[in-house]
């Protein structure tokens, strides 16, 4: 993928994860957000050796967001941005900006061989190629 940044891609993962990292914005301010973001700090804290392929702004530092976890960025125009408004019938969200969709060809060489691939879209970035890409295993 050209324009890749992030941390080390040259090792084995356990868990790859591919979707938005999403910046929320909330009353008093903005957060990391997406299924990539929570998912990812999960499978850490549960021992796994975890690598997210994403997309966002050259702008968007997602050091902080992705602490401790491999990652590798495809550039944007925008990154995914939400605003999210609590109301008595309960949340509300409104899509602001998307970034740039997802291949299977963004994944590194190393981390081909991962045992678990979880999928997380959040606004149709990852398409039918990754289906084809990632089967399902018989069983």
């Amino acid at each position: 993928m050209r324009g890749v940044r992030g941390f080390p891609q040259r090792h084995e993962i356990d868990y790859l994860l591919v979707g938005h990292v999403a910046r929320d914005l909330v009353e008093g301010g903005d957060r990391p957000g997406g299924t990539v973001v929570y998912a990812g700090h999960t499978a850490r804290q549960l021992g796994c050796r975890v690598g997210i392929v994403t997309s966002a702004a050259p702008t968007e530092d997602l050091t902080q967001a992705l602490t401790g976890l491999a990652f590798v960025c495809r550039p944007a125009a925008a990154t995914t941005t939400f605003v999210n408004r609590s109301t008595a019938s309960g949340r509300t969200q409104r899509l602001l900006a998307r970034a740039a969709p997802l291949e299977p060809c963004d994944v590194p060489p190393a981390w081909h061989s991962a045992r678990i691939v979880h999928l997380g879209p959040l606004v149709q970035e990852i398409g039918a190629p990754w289906l084809d890409a990632y089967p399902p295993e018989p069983g």
